[in-house]
């Protein structure tokens, strides 16, 4: 559990802070002024906060201090494609797919960190943690490990799936939606 337990805790942060926490007023209005790009990095740095604390110390501090200015840096960098017109063919395609460019980045960023610090061992439980993780024992039996594992799926099944498949299918003024419906082509037949 050592291992993975780091990068369980930054993806339902991740989670809580991009999805859940952030309404639709705040991601019309980050993609408008700065501030607003602040406010939900804020508001995303307590989310990753809050599920770092039974893992928390001052290595820990360095991940988190990484993870909220990439996140802050990312969505700033996007922010700014969106406001940018569409001068270059490939610029456009990195404007119509930005949703997804910066959820991987975020992601990739995510792994990279939990992967180095389960390398390095370097994540462990602190007081708060172990307290935790003891009344969680005394109320189930369920591995940590699961729970975390459905808790995952469970949050990313809810609203980020919706949005996944909202931004994928948005159409482009200059042609099809990313995903293509299934078109019947007319059969060819074989004997005339």
């Amino acid at each position: 559990m050592q291992n993975n337990i780091m990068l369980m805790l930054l993806i339902v942060g991740h989670l809580s802070g991009d999805y859940y926490f952030q309404s639709e007023k705040l991601v019309t209005k980050k993609n408008e002024k700065c501030w607003f790009v602040i406010k939900h990095s804020i508001i995303y740095s307590f989310c990753i906060l809050v599920l770092l604390l039974p893992i928390f110390n001052i290595k820990v501090l360095v991940a988190f201090l990484i993870v909220s200015i990439s996140h802050f840096l990312i969505d700033l960098v996007k922010m700014k494609i969106n406001n940018y017109s569409c001068e270059y063919p490939t610029f456009c395609w990195i404007k119509r797919n930005i949703f997804c460019l910066d959820q991987l980045l975020h992601i990739a960023i995510l792994i990279t960190i939990a992967f180095i610090y389960a390398t390095y061992n370097i994540v462990a439980l602190n007081c708060i943690g172990a307290f935790m993780l003891s009344v969680y024992h005394n109320v189930t039996q369920y591995s940590p490990v699961k729970t975390f594992c459905l808790l995952t799926i469970l949050l990313i099944i809810g609203k980020p799936a919706n949005i996944i498949i909202r931004e994928m299918n948005k159409k482009d003024p200059e042609g099809p939606s990313f995903i293509k419906p299934f078109q019947q082509q007319e059969l060819v037949p074989i004997f005339d």
